[in-house]
């Protein structure tokens, strides 16, 4: 899987002036993916990284130039274009993370802000991330990013046309619940599962007084296709799920294009403290990198968090999962 991110990383435009360039661009990108793989949170913690494993990474880097200071990871990261990043970091999920030909596909839309990333001085609020995982995986396949959580809606267009969607099953939050987004998912093929909120009050209004009446109801002839307990976190909740399958009864959801159901169903990210706009975009991108390299491990019986520690102390188990 290194080869084929090496790859990629080449690809990528490098923004100094070569009279100053005394490190290769490539080996400050390996760098750091190693790093945060390693559970590096800054950029002194990817250089300190580096320092500690300074032996090892010149088995297969040049580093002419040895080790790069934080300010340098930082002044670096602040310049690559994060657009042409995240295609980069996009081609290399493609060309690896192959899925099983006939399996059932499910990918999960998610924003999330940055709560840290805020910058005061330069009056910018955090920096707000959407994602799409593959949710049997567990793999990130895409990431955009904007100013403010309203703006989400703005880059889920340009996310839903970088990613293949037929055969999925795309599953988002209420605020991208609109009929426009799901047809744009209908027309790449894909299937979608939405949930309807307030902020779409007719549509909402008219579910809630439908299931009220047939499953909530005392006499409500409509069963649960789904009932069970889950005592877990120290309490004892009942999960019980509704379908309507009669669309005939909801007018407000007519318009809406291909619908037959209506059903709503650790990096330590939010504590970053990256307030420039471009290397917390591109730090983040790094993150997801290292979270496709440790989930894509099976050598290792071990949670997230331990394969982070193991790749950290342990460079065979790095170099392994590197590899691929």
């Amino acid at each position: 899987m290194l080869e084929a991110l090496i790859s990629k990383f080449a690809q990528i435009e490098d923004p100094r002036c070569d009279w100053r360039v005394e490190h290769k661009l490539l080996d400050i990108l390996v760098i750091a993916v190693c790093a945060v793989i390693g559970e590096a949170e800054s950029f002194e913690d990817i250089a300190l990284y580096g320092r500690c494993k300074r032996d090892w990474l010149g088995r297969f880097l040049e580093l002419p130039g040895g080790i790069p200071s934080h300010d340098t990871f930082r002044r670096v990261l602040m310049l690559i274009d994060p657009e042409r990043f995240e295609r980069c970091f996009l081609d290399w999920v493609r060309s690896v993370f192959r899925p099983d030909a006939g399996a059932p596909r499910q990918i999960a839309i998610d924003g999330k802000t940055v709560r840290r990333s805020f910058d005061r001085q330069n009056g910018r609020s955090p920096l707000h991330l959407v994602s799409a995982f593959a949710v049997e995986h567990g793999l990130v396949l895409a990431q955009r990013a904007t100013d403010a959580k309203r703006g989400e809606l703005t880059v889920l267009p340009d996310l839903l046309d970088g990613l293949d969607l037929r055969g999925c099953l795309v599953s988002l939050d209420a605020l991208a619940c609109r009929p426009e987004i799901a047809a744009q998912i209908t027309t790449r093929g894909g299937d979608y599962l939405l949930a309807l909120k307030g902020n779409q009050k007719k549509a909402h209004a008219e579910v809630k007084r439908w299931f009220e009446a047939n499953a909530f109801s005392l006499g409500g002839s409509l069963r649960p296709c789904f009932d069970a307990f889950d005592e877990s976190h120290g309490r004892l909740v009942r999960r019980r799920v509704f379908v309507c399958t009669e669309l005939e009864p909801l007018a407000a959801l007519q318009r809406w294009p291909g619908l037959t159901t209506v059903l709503d169903v650790g990096f330590n990210e939010d504590t970053s403290r990256v307030r420039e706009r471009t290397a917390a975009r591109n730090l983040a991108l790094l993150r997801k990198i290292a979270l496709n390299f440790a989930r894509a491990n099976t050598t290792l019986k071990a949670s997230l968090k331990g394969k982070r520690k193991s790749a950290a102390w342990d460079n065979d188990f790095m170099a392994t999962l590197i590899a691929g």
